[in-house]
């Protein structure tokens, strides 16, 4: 795999560091995509040379050693500007990195650029960001997702062979099932948000896109683990590699037939299977957005207190102009949410919900190892496509009730917030979940992604899995048109 590759050769004396990276920024000089925000190529140059001077003194080995890493701008580095896609941040200079970014220090990746984001990840689509759109490199005229839109941009076009993003609801694994990449959210408390501008901090985690399994793999060895400066982050190492077995395959709504069949052939990968169901899946991807509205306006008064309202009648007097539209409409939800008398009623409600889609991935999990299902609801839209309302669910108590919260905060969801409906259930819940690119799904040629998700914090098992995956389908693919993004940018 290209990480492999280059580490391997700037250890063995094949290749520089400093000759990687060079070739890497100036492909990241060069972009087209709207991937990419800023480049620090004095200081990326200077950390190449010092990872060479380390290679010929016998101090660095390991995957990553020489590799260029693009990362989300919402991803503090030290003296180097971190904006979150937002004119809110558009002079925020961090004193220090985030602890992700001293993580690829010491394994001896060399930082090179910072990607394009959604504002604050406030968005599904990549195109709510103060720099502007990302186009998406294997899909033109189409959404490359969001909110990590430029990482995964960077790695589907050639840029990069990894990149950073960071997923809250879906905003890694969304923008690489778009792009054709791989996608990995880890288990919340896997690795540090040390240095991540929050957004929605029960949910929000720091992951690799990447060309392949191994790569994503890879940089996740390098990030995962404790951090003094980060309480959420869990003591004890993920667990190991367990092979899985048993897949249970959640399908559910009107899909299209190139999901449909690109997850039951991921499906089919595994011994055994079972059909799964998730009567809350709906009204889990609201709960979501409840949750997030409510914690970023929280979390972003700490950047921008001066510009924050604190009620919905203070929104109506006007919009605070540093916000985008869309991300000050998020704000005004939170507001109300935690502002207003009885607004909490819905938060808590949202609450409720969250709770009861964890027992119901328990009793899912309690027959599967691993759970196979969409990433979205539909392919790649184009930029000024929508989608319909969320389908209230199935009949009886609990689904009237889902029903009725449905009911009470969809006229303040997102216009596109169904792009979330198959990855919001895995944020909520905390579990770790992984994008595969299906090659050869979609007869009009756009790329088809197939999500796992395993229990938290058995990530390596499902790296294993995605492993197994990989391989099966690679060895089942006959079309030598379908290579890895970025397989053979470097070597």
């Amino acid at each position: 795999m290209a990480c492999r590759r280059i580490s391997e050769s700037v250890v063995r004396g094949a290749t520089t560091a400093e000759s990687v990276v060079g070739q890497a920024l100036a492909r990241l000089e060069g972009d087209r995509f709207g991937a990419v925000v800023s480049v620090d190529r004095d200081g990326a140059m200077e950390r190449a040379r010092e990872v060479d001077l380390e290679v010929r003194r016998g101090r660095l080995r390991g995957p990553l050693v020489g590799v260029p890493v693009v990362i989300k701008d919402n991803i503090c580095t030290r003296w180097w500007r971190t904006t979150a896609g937002s004119r809110a941040l558009a002079d925020f200079v961090p004193s220090y990195d985030a602890a992700v970014v001293e993580r690829l220090a010491a394994a001896g990746a060399v930082v090179c650029a910072k990607t394009n984001c959604d504002e604050f990840a406030m968005g599904s689509r990549g195109t709510t960001s103060a720099f502007g759109p990302t186009q998406n490199p294997r899909a033109a005229g189409r959404s490359p997702g969001g909110s990590s839109s430029g990482s995964a941009a960077a790695v589907a076009g050639g840029l990069a062979p990894v990149a950073l993003g960071s997923d809250t609801g879906g905003s890694i694994r969304l923008p690489a099932a778009w792009t054709g990449t791989v996608g990995f959210k880890p288990s919340y408390g896997a690795v540090s948000r040390r240095g991540l501008v929050a957004y929605c901090s029960s949910t929000d985690v720091i992951g690799p896109i990447g060309a392949s399994v191994e790569d994503v793999a890879a940089v996740f060895d390098a990030l995962a683990g404790p951090d003094a400066g980060d309480e959420t982050v869990a003591t004890a190492r993920a667990a190991g590699e367990e092979l899985p077995r048993t897949a249970a395959v959640l399908l559910d709504g009107d899909l299209p037939g190139v999901v449909v069949d690109a997850v039951r052939t991921v499906a089919s990968c595994f011994p055994k299977r079972r059909d799964a169901s998730l009567p809350s899946l709906a009204a889990a991807c609201a709960a979501y957005h409840v949750c997030a509205a409510s914690e970023a306006f929280s979390n972003l008064a700490r950047h921008v207190v001066r510009a924050m309202p604190r009620s919905r009648a203070s929104w109506a007097e006007g919009t605070p102009d540093c916000f985008g539209p869309e991300c000050a409409r998020r704000l005004e939800l939170g507001a109300r949410l935690l502002g207003e008398r009885h607004a909490d009623a819905l938060y808590f409600r949202a609450l409720d919900v969250r709770r009861e889609v964890a027992r119901s991935l328990r009793d899912i999990f309690a027959h599967a190892d691993i759970l196979v299902c969409p990433v979205a609801p539909h392919l790649p839209p184009r930029f000024d496509d929508h989608l319909p309302p969320a389908d209230r669910g199935g009949g009886g108590d609990a689904a009237s009730r889902r029903g009725d919260f449905l009911d009470a905060v969809a006229p303040d969801l997102p216009a596109d917030y169904r792009d979330d409906d198959f990855t919001a259930f895995a944020s909520l819940a905390g579990l770790p979940a992984i994008t595969l690119p299906v090659a050869g799904s979609s007869s009009a040629g756009l790329p088809v992604g197939v999500q796992l998700v395993a229990r938290r914090f058995e990530d390596r098992t499902l790296l294993a899995a995605a492993r197994l995956v990989s391989r099966l389908l690679r060895d089942d693919d006959d079309d030598d048109d379908h290579e890895e993004p970025n397989a053979s940018i470097y070597y």
